[in-house]
């Protein structure tokens, strides 16, 4: 099944807190080969071309740390929602902590030193493992499990 595969692949792979252009990146730029971002049709992954596609999820995953899928077939509604859903997840239940972390104080005690400024408004990403397995998940946000 097409959506379990990218289930399984996104939780290995790509970022919820990043935004999901509509389609496909525009290629018509003169970039240099190595500055493009993959872009993948999952459509592909059950045909003729699965080894194709399974060599491009692999060099997505190896070279870039991520990918853009198209024609996955997942609803913008449902992507819309797990954006939604993992934002409140951050804010109610990680940015506190986040903030607090030891890589951010060293970071903000490096600024203060140097510059006297203080980081207050940044766009942190934050990264957890999430495995159905484990009885872990964050608790406080409605509708993440």
């Amino acid at each position: 099944n097409l959506k379990s595969h990218f289930f399984s692949l996104f939780r290995s792979c790509a970022y919820l807190s990043l935004p999901l252009p509509p389609s496909p990146l525009s290629l018509s730029h003169n970039y240099p080969a190595t500055m493009v971002v993959p872009v993948i049709d999952f459509s592909k992954l059950n045909g003729e071309e699965r080894a194709a596609t399974m060599a491009q999820i692999h060099n997505g995953c190896q070279e870039w740390g991520f990918f853009q899928l198209v024609n996955h077939g997942i609803s913008e509604e449902l992507l819309e929602k797990v954006k939604k859903v993992s934002s409140a997840c951050f804010k109610n239940e990680r940015l506190e902590n986040f903030k607090k972390s030891k890589p951010v104080s060293m970071l903000n005690e490096h600024l203060e030193k140097n510059s006297g400024e203080k980081l207050d408004v940044v766009d942190w990403e934050d990264v957890f493992l999430l495995t159905d397995d484990n009885p872990n998940w964050p608790s406080d946000t409605p509708g993440f499990k």
